[in-house]
């Protein structure tokens, strides 16, 4: 049996990991991936800042039921996610980034554009990237800080992440990487000293 027909009868036998808010009726459907055919997520809002502990295994079939809205979706080829800000706008569809997550934190100055007129002096700028390797990841980093108009002088850390450990807003963002393939966290100081 394939995750790939669109007909909910299809979906008996499969589960996926759901964000307990879908499960209870309490919230809305707003993320659904299949990442490999026999390994689905689905998430409600909020659901990157939820613990482990905020999802549950369930029959898809099941799912389907408490939310019919997902039933355009669930034909998402392994390797595909299908996302919305809410259950009121459609469903936009793309591929799920592969590979490992690297961290980078750097110290940057605004260009022109991002002084906000000489009122921000510099950044520290935090990158979560999915690549296969550390260079295409920091090539990726560096390319989009460089587009959001900050120019690195210092790199203060870069290293690969594995969630275990991570907290807060730490791990929100390692969970939003997933999706994304790219975070970016920019923490602005005043002209003068770093407040970080």
């Amino acid at each position: 049996m394939t995750a790939r027909t669109s007909s909910s009868k299809s979906k008996e036998g499969l589960n996926a990991l759901v964000h307990r808010p879908v499960l209870e009726g309490s919230a809305s459907i707003i993320y659904v991936a299949n990442r490999s055919p026999a390994d689905w997520l689905i998430g409600a809002t909020g659901f990157t800042n939820a613990s482990n502990r905020r999802f549950k295994r369930a029959p898809l079939d099941e799912v389907l039921k408490i939310d019919p809205s997902i039933s355009t979706i669930v034909n998402l080829s392994p390797g595909s996610h299908a996302y919305r800000s809410d259950a009121t706008f459609p469903w936009t569809r793309g591929r799920i980034t592969v590979g490992k997550t690297f961290f980078f934190m750097y110290e940057a100055f605004p260009n022109e554009s991002q002084s906000k007129g000489g009122t921000i002096g510099g950044a520290f700028i935090t990158c979560w990237v999915i690549a296969r390797k550390i260079d295409s990841a920091r090539r990726t980093a560096l390319r989009k800080v460089k587009s959001y108009g900050w120019l690195i002088f210092a790199t203060e850390q870069e290293k690969e992440l594995c969630e275990d450990g991570l907290r807060g807003n730490a791990r929100q963002y390692f969970k939003q990487a997933q999706i994304d393939g790219f975070v970016c966290g920019i923490h602005t100081y005043p002209p003068g000293k770093p407040t970080a």
